[in-house]
């Protein structure tokens, strides 16, 4: 196999495999849609509270990342069993391309973001007549985009621990960058700024280049995460 056709065969192979995961990757990001949908409310004159706009900034500074990685029982697992290093071993002693490994875990990655995105996004909008007045839905899809996009471009790291590096290595980067991104929201909230209104004013403005801006970014951050990564999957050793 070579080229996209191995691609297209390793991806419907992992998403036929980890059917659970597709399932509750967008419930889960329904849910947490539920859990947060009145974290969007502006406040007072256009502004929120202090504590309700960081939280609501570290819950999609950390979301959308996360959105692309299926949720299922073997994400307990990366510490103790690392089960993903266990799986590319079994790959790489078959007639399967690196290149068609990371690809397909690119497009899952893709798929993913759009569904469990797309339905957190969805339903804030739907249920909360604050965000209705905020943004139309034109510029909120603009806004959802933005935010896919910088989904997008965190993956390409998160990709790269996940296939090129032990469990544990995955687990402590990936607490680092969530701790990271609640101190961001932390910092934000107290400075009385809130990047997610931010996100919405600015493609009210721009919505086409703000678009365009932020999934350049993820292209470019794939094109050489993809590269890296398969680098790393050819250098590394790998156990059973």
């Amino acid at each position: 196999m070579r080229g996209l056709q191995a691609v297209r065969t390793v991806f419907v192979f992992e998403m036929k495999r980890e059917w659970f995961g597709v399932v509750a990757t967008p419930l889960f990001a329904l849910y947490f849609g539920i859990v947060f949908v009145f974290t969007v409310h502006p406040g007072a004159n256009g502004e929120p509270a202090v504590f309700m706009s960081g939280m609501r900034d570290w819950v999609y500074l950390f979301s959308f990342p996360l959105f692309g990685c299926l949720m299922h029982r073997t994400v307990f697992h990366y510490w103790r069993h690392d089960p993903f290093t266990k799986r590319i071993a079994h790959f790489r002693t078959m007639p399967v391309p690196v290149a068609a490994i990371v690809g397909a875990r690119y497009a899952q990655s893709l798929l993913m973001q759009f569904l469990a995105g797309g339905m957190f996004l969805a339903w804030q909008f739907i249920v909360s007549t604050d965000l209705q007045k905020l943004a139309g839905i034109g510029q909120w899809i603009a806004a959802g985009l933005v935010w896919i996009g910088y989904g997008m471009f965190v993956q390409t790291f998160y990709i790269y621990l996940e296939l090129g590096c032990s469990g544990k290595t995955f687990v402590l980067y990936y607490a680092a960058y969530t701790a990271a991104m609640g101190a961001a929201g932390i910092a934000l909230g107290l400075a009385h700024e809130s990047l997610f209104l931010d996100v919405v004013r600015a493609v009210q403005r721009h919505p086409v280049i703000c678009v365009l801006a932020v999934w350049v970014a993820a292209a470019l951050a794939a094109r050489i995460g993809s590269r890296l990564t398969m680098e790393r999957m050819r250098r590394r050793r790998y156990t059973f």
